[in-house]
């Protein structure tokens, strides 16, 4: 019998075969580049930074090379509503945490699943597209740790600079807001009558309903995504397909960088690259720069297999220390419970069955419409300040309405996304294709830090990931509050006259505990662990005199010339939202440090 995984895997490849017709960015595969000794710049990984990195660079007149791991893409990632399928698929690393006994506990080996985009466009092609700036209380804080030029009236420029907002009304505050980036930003076209529901719910309970991305992101809101006309826009299709045909733009699929080349001396300085394809291994050079942008598991891997990492962690492994950083030793990562499930008596919700087997439905779609267009469920957003964590001022819990339940499928897809256990799924199998939704409180600002380390010498095997979820007790103590909120937000009257209520069924692992003390959610957060993938701050940006940071406030790594990192693992601290945002702020941050450092201009 052919598994799920199979399935999906030849459901992606088969269209690609037929000489590159299944590709939405039009990148070569099948016949790929020449490939030249050298290049001015080569970029590693095409995902939300690195994609807009190498377009930036391609606007002036040196060369880039951008080289991805991963596949040209397929067309089934453009339709917004199939973003599970292609999880756990040949498109995805598919990352597994290590077990540590104390978060996980639900899912299969007690491992989380870690989705990453091993594709052309990374993340932003597989992604759920929702666009969250962050809090400007983020990025002041980054500029407050030693990193000028990072503070919210700084980013601002950027994020405006990429962005093409869909929206009149909010394209209107111009202060905030642009029309006429490579990123198209619009509204959700689709929503059930649970959207509404929730920004009632919302203020009902005392929150504004406003636009999020200003600034100020406390507020409940229907959450803006990378899509236009029913089509995923990701960093590759909105940054390289517009100058894939230059001549000083070379893109090479299926490109696994190796290692670093690195010279030795009093500053040792990047040179070029290692990687295999197909079977064959390459050297290439840099002549100005190579740009790490493979994301915050990848970029740290790389930098310590090339001898750029913790000393004593590279020698036990017998690589010879270039520079001796904290790479992979600052991971902060956003992380909540799928537990606050409601059941519906009225069909609002997003029921696959219902809404797919309509035919009109899917017609609409052919107008750039209707569910197919939608973000799977994802249907609202709110975020607030609990006030349990007196040293900081940010807001520290999101809310995600989620309009199915984890048993909406059966168990086809959703639940192996979670890489969810049979004994945690009995739980979910009764609400099978049945009406209901889930609010997903999520810890945005964790105290708890985990690290990415090296298993061995060899690039092929893969790094080991401790989250280390919940090791901070005020980490547990503000997601239970999440907790209590969200279920009160969930029975609130704009909920109930829908016949919204709360799914009693106590976890039969936490039965030991009263149902819904707090003893009890701690339990429960332990095992229906819900990772959101919004991973940051393994090569943090900061200061020489700062212990933790990795790269200076230009994104160069301290120590070593030729090399900059550039992705969500330069962050000091993980934003108070999605990071796909951020990511591709930092890639045309990052793109003018590198024309100002070389004196680069537009072509002519």
């Amino acid at each position: 019998m052919v598994n799920l995984q199979t399935l999906i895997g030849l459901i992606t490849l088969l269209p690609r075969i037929l000489k590159d017709f299944d590709d939405p960015v039009g990148v070569a595969q099948v016949k790929p580049i020449d490939l030249q000794r050298s290049y001015d710049f080569i970029v590693v990984g095409a995902g939300s930074s690195g994609s807009v990195v190498a377009a930036r660079l391609a606007e002036s007149s040196a060369s880039v090379l951008l080289l991805e791991a991963g596949t040209d893409g397929t067309y089934l990632t453009e339709i917004p509503a199939a973003v599970g399928v292609t999880l756990g698929s040949s498109l995805d690393w598919a990352y597994r945490t290590k077990a540590d006994g104390r978060s996980c506990l639900g899912m299969n080996d007690d491992q989380c699943l870690w989705h990453a985009g091993k594709v052309i466009g990374g993340g932003s092609t597989i992604n759920g597209m929702l666009y969250v700036r962050g809090d400007q209380e983020d990025f002041n804080t980054w500029e407050r740790k030693g990193n000028p030029g990072w503070g919210w009236k700084d980013v601002l420029p950027y994020f405006k600079k990429s962005e093409d907002q869909q929206n009149p009304q909010y394209a209107r505050n111009t202060r905030h807001h642009s029309v006429g980036g490579r990123l198209p930003i619009g509204d959700i076209k689709f929503k059930t009558p649970l959207s509404d529901a929730f920004l009632h719910a919302g203020r009902y309970m005392g929150y504004p309903v406003k636009d999020i991305n200003t600034g100020n992101a406390t507020g409940f809101t229907v959450m803006q995504a990378t899509i236009k006309n029913g089509k995923r826009f990701s960093s590759a299709k909105s940054f390289l397909k517009p100058v894939i045909g230059q001549p000083n733009l070379s893109i090479l699929p299926e490109a696994f960088v190796e290692r670093l080349l690195i010279t030795s001396g009093y500053k040792p300085r990047v040179e070029g690259v290692v990687f295999t394809r197909k079977g064959k291994r390459y050297r290439v050079r840099a002549r100005k720069e190579v740009i790490v942008s493979s994301g915050v598991v990848g970029s740290p891997k790389l930098l310590m297999l090339s001898g750029i990492g913790p000393r004593h962690d590279l020698e036990q492994l017998g690589i010879p220390v270039v520079a001796d950083l904290p790479v992979g030793q600052n991971m902060q990562s956003h992380v909540g419970t799928g537990e606050a499930v409601f059941t519906l008596e009225e069909p609002v919700s997003f029921n696959p069955i219902r809404i797919f087997t309509n035919p009109l439905n899917i017609l609409s779609y052919l107008r750039g419409e209707g569910p197919l267009g939608a973000v799977s469920g994802f249907e609202g957003m709110g975020i607030y300040r609990t006030g349990l964590d007196q040293s900081t001022s940010w807001p520290d819990i999101q809310l995600n309405l989620i309009s199915v339940t984890p048993g909406i499928d059966g168990g086809l897809v959703y639940r192996h996304s979670l890489n969810m256990d049979d004994q945690m799924f009995a739980k979910w199998k009764p609400l099978a294709f049945k009406e209901g939704f889930n609010i997903l409180p999520v810890l945005v600002h964790p105290k708890s830090r985990g690290s990415i380390k090296l298993r061995s010498r060899n690039p092929s095997d893969p790094a080991e990931i401790n989250p280390n979820y919940f090791d901070d007790p005020l980490d547990v103590k503000r997601l239970i509050s999440g907790i209590k909120f969200s279920i009160a937000l969930g029975i609130s009257p704009p909920f109930a006259k829908f016949g919204a209520k709360f799914y009693d069924q106590p976890i039969e692992f936490c039965k030991a505990f009263t149902p819904y003390s707090d003893a009890y959610w701690e339990c429960a957060i332990r095992y229906f662990t819900y990772p959101l993938y919004h991973d940051a701050c393994t090569c943090p940006m900061g200061p020489a005199t700062d212990s933790m940071a990795v790269v200076t406030s230009r994104l160069t790594v301290h120590g070593v010339s030729g090399l900059r990192v550039v992705d969500a693992s330069v962050m000091p601290d993980v934003v108070s939202g999605n990071t796909h945002a951020a990511c591709v702020m930092i890639g045309e941050k990052a793109a003018d440090f590198i024309k100002q450092d070389w004196g680069l201009a537009a072509a002519a």
